[in-house]
């Protein structure tokens, strides 16, 4: 069906940000994990997700939605599960090690690996955030300091809340419990989920309307 793919490749988000950012490789893993995931190949989805978390974060959350989901509804034997989350570990953590080995024996330190981690704890308020425009309007809400602990608890309500629910719906509701109080924010966020967007509004003529539109 090229419906879905036009309508992902040809909003302005993704013909902008695309080529200067690195969410179509993002989005090339996560969609092979879910791929593998229809196929009820969880080993190769975890293998998919862990190397797209070398990319950016998101592909973890939703490895430990999968995980849960299959859990809750006992469709995977605990063990396979387990050897699932096992193999994200590895494909995650492998290209780190081997980078950190050579950061090593070349300069004897590993902090230049550490510091897109560590840079990002430390990132600023945007003001093109819901709590960076409200600081322009009024004042600096007071929960401005505890904004990342606060999505965070969002998230992991999403990843935890109704787990039986579809994987898709919950990667959507997952981005955006993440965008109402990050305080970072950049349109390339909803590169993430709008492939699963497009799933969910796949079926009969509705599609066809979006596109339109």
């Amino acid at each position: 069906m090229w419906w879905p793919l036009l309508f992902f490749q040809l909003n302005a988000t993704c013909l902008i940000l695309s080529p200067f950012r690195f969410e179509a490789l993002l989005v090339f893993f996560v969609l092979c994990g879910y791929f593998f995931h229809l196929k009820n190949k969880s080993f190769h989805a975890s293998i998919a997700w862990g190397l797209g978390f070398n990319v950016k974060w998101f592909p973890a959350f939703v490895e430990f939605m999968r995980d849960t989901l299959l859990w809750r509804k006992g469709t995977l034997p605990k063990r396979t599960i387990i050897i699932s989350a096992a193999a994200f570990s590895a494909a995650a953590l492998a290209p780190n090690l081997i980078t950190a080995v050579f950061a090593y024996l070349q300069n004897g330190e590993i902090k230049n690996l550490l510091y897109p981690y560590l840079y990002h704890l430390k990132r600023p308020l945007y003001f093109d955030t819901l709590l960076g425009v409200w600081s322009i309007w009024y004042y600096t809400p007071l929960i401005e300091a505890f904004a990342d602990k606060i999505s965070l608890a969002f998230m992991l309500a999403v990843c935890l809340f109704k787990p039986r629910q579809s994987l898709e719906i919950k990667i959507i509701l997952l981005c955006v419990a993440m965008l109402l109080f990050n305080r970072v924010y950049s349109t390339q966020f909803h590169l993430w989920f709008y492939p699963f967007l497009i799933l969910f509004i796949l079926p009969g003529q509705i599609m066809r309307r979006a596109f339109g539109l």
